[in-house]
């Protein structure tokens, strides 16, 4: 005869060899955030020095265009300057790779996590595809931020030279 294929809608889920360490991860996620993990090489990721718990500045490169800084109708060559600019602010790293423990010392990643509420996190991962990603690691006291970040785009030029006068 046939044997019936049983629904395990009802099954208990499979226990997971570590479940204290993923609730552990899960309770470093803020109420309403979610955890969005990004890739980084040595560059992008201040030559691995981010680690969990530290706070960095997220930069996308790209062009006028895919930044959305063109206006009008016509095409024109400005269109595609490659800017720089301050995405997102204070973020904090909860993970590289895999590790999210504070001590320890992951040596070599190739992705960071971080804490980010839901339309920030959605926005990193459309920013991944519109350019490069660039952290730029913050020192752990300080948490200021810059309210206007449209003065925190960079384009090179005499527009470059303008921005670095203004520092």
């Amino acid at each position: 005869g046939t044997k019936k294929i049983q629904d395990n809608a009802n099954a208990p889920a499979p226990k997971a060899k570590n479940a204290q360490a993923k609730t552990a991860f899960t309770d470093l996620i803020g109420d309403g955030n979610r955890a969005v993990t990004m890739p980084v090489d040595s560059v992008s990721s201040a030559c691995g020095f981010i680690k969990p718990g530290s706070r960095v500045d997220v930069v996308l490169t790209a062009s006028k265009r895919a930044l959305g800084l063109v206006t009008g109708a016509g095409h024109s060559a400005d269109d595609d300057t490659v800017v720089s600019s301050v995405v997102l602010q204070n973020v904090l790293v909860i993970a590289t790779d895999r590790q999210y423990d504070l001590q320890s010392d992951a040596g070599t990643y190739g992705t960071i996590t971080m804490n980010l509420p839901t339309k920030a996190a959605i926005m990193m991962v459309q920013a991944r595809t519109m350019g490069r990603i660039t952290y730029l690691l913050r020192n752990v006291r300080d948490a200021k931020t810059e309210p206007d970040r449209s003065r925190l785009t960079v384009a090179p030029g005499q527009s470059f030279g303008d921005t670095v006068r203004s520092f």
